[in-house]
């Protein structure tokens, strides 16, 4: 008698692209995956660096990074010290790219989760934020401290931008 073939079922993942604009912003998200995302969860993340140049350049990378697989989320993490204007908007819902924003920079995004004031310039928020950090701010380590996942879902609730990152992160919808 022939051996019967056991399938196996296969399980369909969420897929989801995140790219910052920098080296801090891809450590970031990278520590924010570490602590939202498990083997196992139906979720895969790829995270990207777009290597900066403005908001243009940051979501044409993300649409060009989202050619080589299908996607069923797409998200751009980047500053808002550049001005979006409404044709980066306009062409980043036209490829279902959700914008994430950090005010005015990546560190001043962070200072705002720690619950401290933020300067409005982004050389004083680097300057303000580096020396707290353990490590570099390349590194995904250098967060693990202050951005732990108690204090990130305890102010996710007051910002918004944090809240629909760590939706599209772990698969939810995001704007």
């Amino acid at each position: 008698m022939a051996k019967r073939k056991t399938t196996r079922t296969r399980v369909v993942l969420k897929t989801v692209l995140l790219v910052g604009e920098g080296h801090s912003e891809k450590a970031f998200l990278e520590h924010l995956k570490s602590l939202y995302i498990s083997r196992g969860c139906g979720v895969h993340v790829t995270i990207r660096n777009a290597y900066g140049k403005g908001p243009e350049h940051v979501i044409e990378k993300v649409t060009r990074y989202a050619r080589n697989a299908d996607f069923k989320l797409k998200a751009a993490l980047l500053d808002e010290d550049i001005p979006w204007s409404p044709q980066i908007i306009q062409y980043a819902k036209r490829n279902r790219v959700s914008l994430i924003g950090s005010s005015p920079c990546l560190e001043g995004f962070l200072l705002k989760i720690l619950n401290q004031p933020v300067p409005d310039v982004c050389k004083t928020c680097k300057d303000k934020l580096h020396p707290q950090l353990p490590g570099k701010p390349t590194l995904s380590s250098s967060y693990a401290g202050l951005f732990s996942k108690a204090s990130l879902e305890t102010r996710r609730s007051v910002i918004e931008d944090l809240e629909n990152l760590i939706k599209i992160l772990t698969g939810g919808a995001g704007r």
